[in-house]
């Protein structure tokens, strides 16, 4: 693969200065005219005491004379004093911006992320004031969740795709069309992202929002821990039973999988169910068709079932669910394979990355499509911009410039260094990357994808049902056929 780095934008503040000197001007000649009318005053009173004779009329002129002498001297001393200063014009007001997003805290993306967040706000500091609203994982879900009912949204704001979660932003008028956008803005166009990116905000003929972030699931095994106990990478779901005995047998979990808030188990479900006949289908027509109870579901929830009763889980999947706990049970060695993300490449210890291979997704029982050809992976954000201030003209330069920056190829590179997989068709300098991060982009660039079922429920709320479910399924809290029931019925109350 042919590799070069990008260069950054450079943004170029002008300044200008507006001049009080014609108002300066001005008075000045005001004061001038006032003096002469000072003196011819003096004059005139010093011409009609000459005309007098007598003595007493003599000492009142020249009393009259010596008080006008002072007045002109006091006229001539107020023109010739330094002049008024004047106020200097307040500069315009600074536009005001706010921006949400989630790649803060512990997230590997953070440090850059927000580094050149504060980098460009420090540039643009003489035109626009920029607040940074940032809310960690999936708590910046629920935080937009709540905003956005009450159309209190953020100018611009990293959002989910699907239509989950676009389709009611645009039946609301919240959020303007990329084509909208790009009418205006000269620095991002279409051609810059793959139409494969682009279907994952596309509604209807338009697109909503910018993709940001692609991914591809990856399976991966320690191999110290393998050499260890003789073991060979499992290749079909009876083989991982054999080898997760006896890793069971000898106290290290098999799978660092669970699900908490869904994660990361919608993934791994996903993983599963799209290995069946009409997996694919199923989930990609969920938002038509309103049935989540498709025998591909059904069997993929029997297997993680069946899984957790073979131990192949950790005994506490809540306390070891989320993408934070799943990675540490694998750093400390606890569990011998995992099924991630690369957006958690960078949490990996150096030390277990570097004696991890990633291999295919097992080939579970009676499968008709074979896992070692595709991985589930997508898009999973994106950039949106409110409508409103896109539509304030005192607004939409400086907001346009910041959305420009924050889908700039400056933007992007730097975030591939924190293993990020950027949805924007650019290549990354390799000597820049995470050697775990090579190891997934040679592995999975072999491999198909097929989009996440979450992309295609039909309203928020049944995906959240989704998400809850999984939690209790990996727990064993419900069983199999309650937890497809649960969904089925959440799916179906959005049919019209």
């Amino acid at each position: 693969m042919l590799i070069f780095n990008k260069q950054g934008s450079l943004y170029i503040v002008h300044a200008s200065i507006i001049s009080q000197g014609g108002l300066q001007m001005r008075k000045g000649k005001l004061r001038f005219g006032a003096r002469l009318m000072v003196l011819a005053m003096v004059m005139s009173v010093i011409l009609s005491a000459c005309s007098s004779k007598s003595a007493s009329d003599d000492k009142a002129a020249a009393k009259e004379t010596e008080h006008a002498a002072t007045a002109a001297a006091t006229a001539t001393a107020a023109t010739t004093a330094t002049p008024e200063v004047t106020e200097a014009p307040k500069a315009k007001d600074k536009v005001k911006l706010t921006f949400a997003y989630n790649w803060t805290g512990t997230d590997a993306k953070a440090e850059i992320y927000e580094g050149l967040l504060k980098k460009y706000m420090e540039e643009h500091k003489d035109t626009v004031d920029i607040t940074l609203e940032a809310t960690p994982g999936d708590e910046h879900k629920t935080k937009m969740k709540i905003e956005i009912a009450s159309g209190n949204q953020p100018d611009l704001f990293m959002y989910y795709n699907g239509d989950a979660y676009i389709k009611p932003l645009v039946d609301g008028k919240v959020i303007v069309s990329a084509e909208e956008y790009m009418a205006v803005s000269k620095a991002v166009k279409k051609e810059q992202w793959t139409d494969s990116a682009w279907d994952s905000f596309k509604l209807g003929d338009q697109h909503y929002g910018f993709p940001v972030e692609s991914f591809k699931g990856f399976f991966m095994y320690n191999k110290t821990i393998f050499d260890k106990y003789k073991l060979t990478v499992p290749t079909t779901y009876a083989e991982l039973k054999v080898v997760s005995k006896v890793l069971r047998d000898n106290g290290i979990i098999p799978l660092a999988m669970s699900s908490k808030g869904g994660n990361p188990g919608h993934l791994f479900f996903d993983q599963i169910r799209d290995q069946f006949p009409d997996g694919i289908a199923d989930a990609q027509n969920l938002g038509t068709s309103f049935k989540f109870d498709s025998p591909s579901a059904i069997t993929t929830a029997n297997i993680i079932d069946d899984m957790r009763k073979n131990k192949m889980f950790p005994d506490d999947t809540i306390a070891n669910g989320d993408w934070g706990p799943s990675i540490t049970t694998y750093n400390e060695g606890k569990a011998a394979m995992i099924y991630s993300f690369p957006w958690m490449i960078g949490t990996f210890k150096p030390e277990i990355g570097a004696v991890s291979e990633m291999a295919a997704f097992p080939k579970m029982d009676n499968a008709t499509v074979d896992p070692a050809g595709f991985t589930i992976g997508g898009v999973s954000m994106g950039l949106v911009v409110s409508r409103k201030p896109f539509e304030d003209m005192a607004k939409q330069a400086e907001l346009v410039k910041f959305s420009d920056f924050l889908v700039s190829d400056e933007m992007f590179s730097a975030l591939g260094k924190a293993s990020m997989t950027p949805a924007k068709d650019l290549k990354l300098a390799v000597t820049d990357l995470n050697p775990l991060f090579v190891k997934f982009v040679d592995f999975a660039g072999k491999q198909g994808m097929y989009p996440p079922v979450y992309n295609w429920f039909p309203t928020p709320d049944s995906a959240a049902e989704y998400f809850s479910q999984l939690d209790s399924l990996f727990a064993g809290a419900v069983k199999p056929d309650a937890f497809i029931s649960s969904i089925q019925k959440s799916v179906a109350k959005a049919k019209k």
